[in-house]
């Protein structure tokens, strides 16, 4: 509404144990919880309904409000600086967004990585993620 389509979603794990101990949550089940929730609310920025009868999130199906407006094909990003992160940014069809750390090396994960990340999961019908 407000944005016109412009905004845009970015999705991380996160990786400080004192975003986590902020919410009395064990950052060992950051993995789970991300591979959980993200995709419940990708399906639900598209459908305009969230549900999920997962191990960490029990959601009745309820409306979203307001719906969104226009397509977040092509605006979600995820961070990624492991394997794992980079499998489940191509599930959810994101862009993959990598920070630099130390001095001026780029936390990223090998090219075997992204390329089956490429062959495997991504759609053929869109453009690689990873």
């Amino acid at each position: 509404m407000l944005s016109k389509g412009r905004l845009r979603l970015g999705l991380g794990r996160g990786l400080a144990r004192r975003e986590f101990n902020a919410f009395r949550l064990s950052m060992d089940e950051s993995r789970g919880r991300f591979d959980e929730a993200a995709p419940m609310i990708v399906k639900a920025l598209k459908t305009g309904f969230i549900e999920g009868d997962g191990k960490y999130y029990k959601q009745p199906r309820v409306e979203i409000r307001p719906r969104p407006q226009h397509s977040f094909d092509g605006r979600i990003y995820a961070v990624a600086s492991s394997e794992d992160s980079v499998d489940s940014a191509a599930k959810l069809g994101a862009h993959l967004v990598m920070f630099v750390t130390g001095r001026g090396r780029c936390a990223r994960p090998p090219s075997s990585t992204a390329a089956r990340c490429t062959a495997n999961i991504t759609a053929p019908s869109r453009p690689p993620s990873c």
